[in-house]
């Protein structure tokens, strides 16, 4: 992950999505075919007028949640990982966002957290615990969702590394 975001940081034109996804995965092109992958989704925010840029490369889409309590994934294609091979075409995809909105970026160890029993937080929890803190402050909804996956958890320390990221709109 940091060779990743070094990588990223040496990108000249970082607000298009695309470009940004070819440009980390052919530094890598010496490991494609080596049985290792990361997943990513890049994204560039325009605040000003509302909209969201999306790409992806086999990650989760992040979740919207409306100050009304609505949370839905964002839309987004998403191509093969990266580091395995060449990625073709990266579609982009334009979200338009509104005052209040709340977005979640998230990683796989948090849906993946095992209770337990076995059974895993998965997205239909992250989605209902988001539901009901969409309109809190990003930073009370990160300690809250914190608080319901180690709730949830037990004391079942997480298997995968957890990364939760919340982008409020004023």
């Amino acid at each position: 992950m940091a060779m990743i975001r070094a990588v990223l940081h040496t990108h000249p034109a970082p607000d298009d999505p695309p470009v940004v996804l070819h440009h980390i995965n052919r530094h890598f092109r010496y490991l494609w075919g080596g049985g290792i992958f990361a997943t990513a989704v890049y994204g560039v925010l325009d605040a000003a007028r509302g909209t969201l840029r999306l790409a992806c490369a086999g990650h989760q889409p992040p979740l919207l949640a409306r100050g009304s309590g609505e949370v839905l994934a964002l839309p987004v294609e998403a191509v093969v990982p990266l580091l395995l091979m060449e990625l073709g075409t990266v579609p982009c995809t334009e979200h338009m966002l509104r005052s209040g909105d709340r977005l979640l970026f998230y990683t796989d160890g948090i849906t993946e957290r095992e209770a337990r029993d076995g059974e895993m937080f998965e997205e239909g929890r992250l989605t209902s615990v988001l539901s009901k803190i969409a309109s809190f402050a990003p930073a009370l909804m990160i300690d809250r969702l914190v608080t319901e996956l180690d709730a949830f958890a037990n004391g079942r320390e997480p298997h995968d590394d957890q990364t939760l990221l919340i982008v409020g709109l004023a």
